[in-house]
């Protein structure tokens, strides 16, 4: 039995600070604009199971690159390809 909780948090500022906005798989969340964390802000990511899908911009507009997470703590994103303060909706 696993204990994980299908759940990602993400984070507006680095090492999981400022604002913080938890989504539950199977969340599909295709614009932040209208979101606590907001668009265009998240800075890190907490990723508690199931792998989401960060992407740039909101899906309904055009070429959407997204990147793909493994479980674990990034608490940079200035470090990954997707870069700081670029995503801008979820989906798994």
């Amino acid at each position: 039995e696993s204990n994980r909780l299908d759940r990602t948090l993400i984070c507006s500022e680095i090492n999981f600070n400022g604002i913080c906005e938890y989504f539950d798989f199977p969340t599909i969340d295709p614009d932040f604009r209208d979101n606590i964390i907001g668009n265009d802000t998240a800075s890190s990511i907490l990723v508690d199971g199931r792998h989401p899908r960060l992407c740039v911009n909101v899906e309904a507009e055009g070429y959407n690159p997204c990147y793909d997470f493994q479980e674990g703590y990034y608490s940079n994103l200035g470090n990954l390809s997707i870069g700081d303060n670029q995503a801008s909706s979820i989906r798994w």
